[in-house]
């Protein structure tokens, strides 16, 4: 939701959600996740859900949820229990992708960094809806009218103007306030 109305509530409520289910389902043996709540933890098993099926597990979306929250947020503790994750499936996935693709998803996105394309400015609704027109699966959104409160984003208001920039692993090319040009930066 954060992405598409760049209203940093909805990036709030998951971090929200995301903390809950690290505090109540969080294994830090394993670095994994249960499947059920630390409060019924007296039960003969508590099951991990690891491999993907027709739906994503838990643990492969977890996973993702820490992998883009620790992009968001520069978060290094999100970061490395999501790479501890992937670390932990690593073999699975490579010999049974089927099994795992969510997994292989998140591996991309460790080895080829997102983009991290920030739009801030009175105009930043049009911007970002002209990025809509193209596929970009390697990329994460983040803007608005005003800096908000993610770091990413400190220091790129420019009063009156709406600039774009095409950010990865917080470093950015210069600002631009074209979108073809941003498009460019992208390749």
């Amino acid at each position: 939701m954060y992405q598409a109305t760049f209203n940093e509530k909805w990036l709030y409520k998951a971090k929200e959600l995301n903390d809950y289910a690290v505090t109540h389902f969080y294994d830090a043996k394993s670095g994994m996740f249960f499947y059920t709540h630390n409060n019924h933890s007296n039960l003969i098993a508590r099951k991990m859900e690891v491999a993907d099926n027709v739906i994503p597990s838990s643990n492969s979306e977890m996973a993702r949820n820490l992998f883009f929250l620790g992009l968001y947020f520069d978060n290094a503790d999100y970061s490395q229990k999501s790479k501890q994750m992937l670390t932990n499936v690593q073999k699975d996935i490579h010999n049974d992708i089927q099994y795992y693709s969510n997994w292989g998803r998140l591996e991309m996105l460790f080895i080829k960094q997102p983009f991290e394309i920030a739009i801030v400015g009175p105009d930043f609704e049009n911007a970002r809806k002209a990025f809509d027109k193209k596929y970009l699966p390697n990329a994460i959104f983040l803007g608005g009218k005003t800096e908000g409160t993610l770091a990413l984003l400190e220091g790129k208001l420019n009063k009156g103007e709406t600039f774009i920039y095409i950010c990865q692993n917080k470093s950015c090319q210069r600002p631009t306030t074209d979108i073809g040009e941003a498009m460019k930066q992208l390749k």
